[in-house]
């Protein structure tokens, strides 16, 4: 449950800042790379963190 619930945040993150880059246009190419960059790093920190993975079940 864990795993689906900091997923989804994940890709609501990455809709949300593609939506106002493309979309909106309020953030410009170089907001969205460090966002994306920034988003990244704390992507692979809350996994090391928390233990999460995504391995499929066997």
């Amino acid at each position: 449950m864990k795993n689906m619930m900091f997923l989804g945040l994940v890709v609501l993150l990455l809709t949300l800042l593609f939506s106002l880059h493309y979309g909106l246009q309020l953030i410009s190419d170089t907001t969205l790379k460090i966002s994306l960059l920034a988003s990244l790093i704390v992507v692979l920190i809350a996994r090391k963190k928390w233990k999460i993975t995504f391995s499929t079940a066997e």
